[in-house]
Order: structure tokens, then C-alpha cells, then sequence
């Protein structure tokens, strides 16, 4: 591994000094000469200078609590939430700026990791790949660029987050968890029912709430790992939900996402068989009661729940489940032949054409340019993230993205089979946790536009940020990362609390 420095804290007071000058400068001739636009930028930049210099050392802080928030609101409104801000600037890339700034303020020298190395590669290769198509499609370069640009979270993440951060974003966590299954099943159902009527993000078209059972599917999994992992057992304090509640509320939503999604019924399965795999526990023996108890009484009473091509029923998640494992006639071929003819073109135009080196680049219209606007709806890219990275970025950036993923994935898994064999039940925990939510992500971006959209990408890269942090930690320590609960005296209630974790 290679060291890399960067700036101190400070040489980022002299940057701060800096781009004050800049800002006055640039927002005084701006003006003088009526270019409004980039007098917005001008004072834009002020902004970010006053930012600078009123939180000072404090803002990774603020970059985590910001990023914290935003993640709940994709997790709950999914796109909706994406569009809150004013365009081109919405809340991920608010989200991205402060990180940038983090990492500038804090100040660093670290050892990146195969993996991270990996990324950074891919990231360049992503450069290469857009800025030359700039001058052709402008800002819509830009917006699919985003694709690589939302991987600097999982750079930014490692150097600003703390080892004691992990037992916070588990306590955030749980606490949000029981809201999140509530909320599922409720949002589907607004989403199908009265999506019309549901309120738009101001100054967008967009509905603040749109329900995607592939994003959906990836929190549930998420979710049943944190639970079935013993995340949200650990060290709980005050009110907590019985598991019996919680994995009643998951199965109901996950029933909606079966019904709704083969990538997310495909993301949900995939996780939960991981966890099983790697950490048979007792407390699987809740959901498979309750599972039983519900798929019976599904099959005796047979309800059909909501309208439109694929209701909430028994059918309907049975011909979900069919289409993926054979070729069955279920009634939704035409939807898997448009994505395979499509993909097959891909690999033609790539692997044997004459896009090898760097594919299409960032900013055309794929669907477009490769015949498919009829079948893809308003989508850019073709409802695979992977395929994504072989058309824009060619055989080079595609070998990358696998290599990167590969590295990190077994990486990941190495340490959690390393902290269990030493004992450390928390990273063990952890890690696995981290695993499964990056491996249902995988999943469902396979099969839907989930990493091109920050909604879906900024929660993806977020995991990988968390994970390479975790890595880091686990290599300079051999215990547990501390815990934020209140320390006590009292022997006998240390001992007491010692016997009940």
C-alpha cells in the first residue's frame, strides 16, 4: 500500500484566506458586468468560504450528521427526496460539496487500501471518459457522471468518520428501523393509490414520495441483517420493539416488494441467504414462525391487495419468483427481453466493436443511441448498473468496477472472519451487516437504474465508505470499538450488564 498526504489543518486556513479573495473578487466583476448566473456562483463560493471559517474543524461533524439525514429521506421518499434543492444543485450534491470540504479542513495522511486504490483508478478512468464529451452534451455529462462521482463517498467517508462513529450510526439505526417497516407498506400504498395527489418537491414536477421496490428491497435486507446479526438486541437502551413486531412489519414489506419488483425480491433474498450462510443464529426462528404463519394464511385466503399490473397477491410474487429462476411463461417476459436484447448489444459494440477502450462516454442518451427510447421510459442508462459501466466506460472501466467490487468484497469478508475468530463481536457484526447491504445494492442495481440515481448510489458508495473505515479500524485494533453508553462504578451493575450482553 502507498502512503498519500494531503494538506494540514493549517494550510487549509491559507485555502480559507483564498477563496475569500476569490469570492470578492470574482462576485465584484461578475456584477459590474450583468452576469447574474455567475454571480450566483460567486456568492455561492461565499457561502462555502463563511462555512469554512464559522465551523472551522467542526464541519466532518456537520458532513456526518447532514449525510445521516439525507440517507433517511432517500431511504424513505427514494427519488422524491433526490429532487429537494434547486437545480443543478440538490440535496446529494450539497451532501458531496460538504464532504469535499471535510476532507479539506481535517487534513490527512493515510494508506489506502488494494480496493480504494482500485476505486480511485476507476474514478479517473471515469474522468477520462467525460470530460471530452462536455463540450458535445454539457451538464447531461455531468448527470451521468454522477455514476463515478458519488464513489468519492466511499474515499471522503474513511477520513473523516471516528472509530467511536460506529456505535452512533447503530444506535441511529435502530431507532429509525421500526419507522422504516412501518412505512413501507403505507408508502406503497400511496404510491398506487392516490400518486396523483401526492405533493411535489417545491419548484420540481417531481412527487415528493416515489416508491421503488428494488430500493426498497435493499433497505429490507439491510434491515434483516441488522436484526438477524444481533445489531439491534446489542446494548439497547429504553423502548424497544419485540422482534415479533418487527419481523411481522418486514414481512409485510417485504410482501409488498415481492410483488412489486423481481430485483428487489431478488436484492431481499440474496441478502437474508448470506446472513444465514455466514451466521446461522436462534434468531432466525421468529421470522421463519412468523413466515410460515403468514405465507399459510396468504394461501388460504388468497387476498389480492391494490390494482395495475402487479397487485399485491399470492400470484403475483409466485410469478416474480418464477421469472427469475426459470423461463416459465408468467405473464412478464417482455419486460426481461427489451434488457437482454439491450445488454447483448452492449457487449457486441464493447467486447467486438469499436467502443473497447472507452465505451460510450458520459452525457449521450443511451437509450437512444442504441435503439431502445420506446421500451425504457424516461431512463438514460441501461437498468443495470454494471452494463452501465461497460457502455459509458468500456472494457477498461468495466474491468475496474468488477476488480474494485471483487477486492472489497472479499476484503470485507476476510475481517468478518477474522473478528469472529479473534472474538470481536461488534465488528463481526458489522461487517456482515455492511456485506449484505453492498451485496443486495449489487443485486438490484443489476437490474434497475438503483447506482446511476444518488437515492440508490449515495447509499451504495456510503456502505463501501463505512466498510473501508471499518477495514482501517479492525487493522490498528484488536477489540471492539468503543462504546457512547454511560459508563457506571457500580461493580455489581457492571457485572450485571457484562452477564446480559
Amino acid at each position: 500500500m502507498t502512503a498519500i498526504s494531503f494538506a494540514t489543518p493549517g494550510r487549509s486556513r491559507w485555502l480559507i484566506v483564498l477563496l475569500a479573495v476569490a469570492a470578492a473578487l470574482g462576485a465584484g466583476y461578475l456584477g459590474a458586468t450583468g452576469q447574474q448566473v455567475l454571480l450566483l456562483g460567486g456568492i455561492g463560493l461565499g457561502a462555502v468560504v463563511a462555512l469554512l471559517a464559522g465551523v472551522g474543524t467542526r464541519l466532518p461533524s456537520v458532513f456526518l450528521v447532514v449525510l445521516a439525514v439525507i440517507l433517511t429521506g432517500y431511504a424513505f421518499l427514494s427519488r422524491g427526496f433526490a429532487y429537494v434543492g434547486a437545480e443543478p444543485v440538490f440535496v446529494g450534491e450539497i451532501a458531496l460539496g460538504l464532504g469535499i470540504l471535510a476532507v479539506i479542513v481535517t487534513g490527512f495522511r493515510t494508506r489506502f487500501s488494494v480496493p480504494q486504490q482500485i476505486l480511485i483508478a476507476f474514478i479517473g478512468w471515469g474522468v477520462l471518459t467525460t470530460v471530452p464529451h462536455i463540450p458535445t452534451y454539457g451538464v447531461n455529462s455531468l448527470r451521468d457522471g454522477a455514476f463515478w462521482g458519488y464513489a468519492l463517498f466511499a474515499l471522503m467517508i474513511p477520513l473523516v468518520i471516528r472509530e467511536v462513529h460506529f456505535e452512533r450510526i447503530v444506535s441511529i439505526y435502530r431507532w429509525v428501523l421500526p419507522a422504516f417497516l412501518l412505512w413501507v407498506p403505507i408508502a406503497a400504498l400511496l404510491n398506487n393509490s392516490v400518486a396523483a395527489s401526492l405533493p411535489r418537491v417545491f419548484g420540481s414536477d417531481e412527487p415528493l414520495l416515489v416508491f421503488k421496490g428494488g430500493d426498497m428491497g435493499v433497505h429490507l435486507a439491510g434491515v434483516a441483517a441488522f436484526l438477524l446479526v444481533g445489531l439491534y438486541a446489542r446494548n439497547a437502551r429504553g423502548l424497544r420493539v419485540p422482534d415479533v413486531l418487527l419481523w411481522t412489519a418486514w414481512l409485510a414489506g417485504f410482501g409488498v416488494v415481492a410483488a412489486a419488483n423481481r430485483g428487489g425480491l431478488l436484492a431481499v433474498s440474496a441478502g437474508v441467504a448470506l446472513v444465514f450462510l455466514l451466521r446461522p443464529s436462534r434468531r432466525v426462528v421468529p421470522l421463519v414462525a412468523i413466515g410460515l404463519f403468514v405465507v399459510g394464511l396468504a394461501l388460504l385466503f388468497n387476498p389480492v391487495i391494490g390494482s395495475g399490473p402487479r397487485p399485491l397477491s399470492v400470484q403475483q410474487i409466485a410469478s416474480n419468483a418464477l421469472s427469475i429462476a426459470s423461463d416459465t411463461e408468467t405473464g412478464l417476459e417482455s419486460t426481461e427481453q427489451w434488457r437482454l436484447d439491450w445488454w447483448g448489444k452492449i457487449v457486441g459494440y464493447t467486447f467486438g466493436g469499436p467502443y473497447f477502450w472507452t465505451g460510450k462516454g458520459f452525457g449521450i442518451d443511451l437509450a437512444s443511441d442504441d435503439g431502445f427510447r420506446g421500451v425504457a421510459g424516461d431512463n438514460r442508462s441501461p437498468h443495470s448498473g454494471h452494463m452501465t459501466a461497460l457502455a459509458r466506460m468500456g472494457v477498461p472501466g468495466f474491468s475496474l468496477w468488477i476488480a474494485m467490487h471483487a477486492a472489497f468484497g472479499i476484503s470485507l469478508f476476510r475481517a468478518f472472519r477474522r473478528a469472529r475468530r479473534d472474538g470481536n463481536v461488534l465488528w463481526a457484526q458489522i461487517d456482515l451487516w455492511l456485506l449484505v447491504y453492498w451485496l443486495a445494492a449489487m443485486v438490484n442495481g443489476a437490474f434497475d437504474v438503483y447506482l446511476e440515481g444518488p437515492q440508490g448510489a449515495i447509499w451504495f458508495w456510503t456502505v463501501m465508505g463505512l466498510g473501508f473505515a471499518a477495514m482501517r479500524f479492525q487493522r490498528q485494533s484488536s477489540t471492539d470499538p468503543p462504546s457512547i453508553e454511560p459508563q457506571t462504578t457500580d461493580p455489581q451493575l457492571r457485572t450485571r450488564t457484562a452477564a446480559a450482553s
